[in-house]
């Protein structure tokens, strides 16, 4: 079997479990007293339609932008939220910090997936804290969503590589594939902002600059 069939294969094969989980969610949340319990169904039912629509997304060859208004706080708050119950498995802890109240232009599922990557990149470094915080900068102008963690930092030696898509650093951890910065970066300047690592006082902060909806970007990334 060529690898394009074993490709179409594995797509086919991921679209039935997909609809048994969420299913199966759908019941237990119906049958479920415990509210906190029921919110952590609907979770992962969210998830579970996240990754039907990439499976879809493959099975076409690839999905078109839907354009619209990406509310930056709202990514914060759901980014904590989704990633809170890993975080906590991991002996981590996911805090949210929100200082202002935002809108850009974009796709937000290619935003959301953006933020993921650096969240998972921050949790994997960390030594207990990891943070997603938006502030209002340029005077104005643009929003800047940072994640930060408390780990051992990027090494200055490597500032200009993190970005290169396949590159996993000296201290490799975990099973990542080395490109989940280089598709935060490109998401970024897809619409018309930039990822850079800002400075910080302890551990990574990783800057995602967009401008506002209104505004016009075009500004460099830089690493």
């Amino acid at each position: 079997m060529s690898e394009l069939g074993r490709l179409e294969r594995v797509i086919h094969d991921l679209a039935g479990p997909l609809t048994v989980i969420r299913g199966l969610c759908s019941t237990l949340e119906r049958d479920e007293p415990d509210l906190a319990r029921r919110d952590h169904l609907r979770l992962i039912d969210a998830e579970a339609l996240r990754l039907a629509a990439g499976v879809a997304e493959l099975r076409s060859g690839g999905a078109s932008a839907r354009p619209g208004r990406v509310v930056m706080s709202d990514l914060v708050r759901s980014t904590a939220r989704r990633f809170g119950p890993a975080a906590e498995r991991a002996g981590r802890r996911m805090t949210a910090r929100v200082a202002a109240s935002a809108e850009v232009e974009g796709d937000a599922e290619r935003l959301r997936r953006a933020v993921d990557n650096l969240v998972v990149n921050a949790l994997r470094h960390a030594r207990r804290d990891v943070s997603v915080e938006t502030r209002v900068a340029a005077g104005g102008r643009c929003v800047e969503l940072l994640v930060l963690d408390d780990g051992p930092g990027v090494d200055p030696k490597e500032r200009a590589l993190v970005f290169r898509s396949g590159y996993r650093g000296r201290d490799r951890r975990g099973s990542g594939r080395g490109l989940g910065l280089a598709i935060a970066r490109d998401v970024a300047h897809e619409y018309g902002g930039s990822l850079d690592l800002a400075p910080s006082a302890t551990g990574a902060c990783f800057r995602i600059t967009l401008p506002l909806a209104g505004h016009s970007g075009g500004s460099e990334i830089v690493a």
